[in-house]
């Protein structure tokens, strides 16, 4: 059962033959040669699905890339996860975070238009109070968009730190290089 019906040498005999063209490669039928038959993929405008497997994962390394990176910042233990991943239309984000926050636009180029990030009120005082050694716990907020020099400096030093990482989770799509463009405690005068 394991004997060769052709030695190597015919093998190798035939196969010069078939590509020099003097061996002709036929059936009971005649000689048959290959064509290549077009196929049109449609493209398609609409993918009906609530699920984004790769933006979760994304998502689920940024928070691991930022976690670690928070701790070495702060020098504090911490747990950032990935909660949730949703698409949001800009008006229903501008509603969510009406007064309490910290924006921070930045661009990215060789990618087109501006990004931003949110940092609420909440978090935008923890930074703060972690960044200069204190206890962390639910701060005492001075009313909304009311944030110290201090916080505000704590928040772009934390942007920055965002943005390193954002930048090494693109490289393997595209080499991105983002600069923060401007800080604002009104969501509604950034440019997104």
């Amino acid at each position: 059962m394991s004997e060769k019906v052709l030695s190597d040498d015919e093998v190798d005999a035939l196969l010069d033959g078939v590509e020099s063209g003097e061996v002709e490669v036929q059936s009971t039928d005649g000689a048959h040669y290959a064509s290549v038959k077009p196929y049109d993929i449609p493209r398609r405008f609409y993918i009906a699905s609530k699920s984004f497997p790769k933006l979760e994962l994304l998502n689920e390394r940024l928070a691991e890339r930022l976690g670690k990176r928070t701790r070495q910042l702060l020098i504090s233990d911490l747990v950032v996860s990935c909660t949730e991943t949703a698409g949001a239309v800009f008006s229903d984000v501008c509603e969510r975070y009406a007064d309490s926050l910290v924006a921070v636009e930045f661009s990215a180029p060789p990618l087109a238009g501006n990004g931003a990030i949110v940092f609420d009120a909440e978090l935008v005082h923890q930074l703060a109070e972690l960044f200069f050694g204190g206890a962390g716990g639910t701060p005492k907020a001075p009313g909304p968009g009311c944030f110290t020099p201090g916080e505000l400096r704590v928040t772009r030093i934390y942007s920055n730190v965002v943005l390193a990482v954002l930048t090494e989770l693109w490289e393997p799509f595209v080499s991105i290089e983002p600069e923060l463009q401007k800080m604002e405690t009104s969501i509604s005068l950034l440019d997104v």
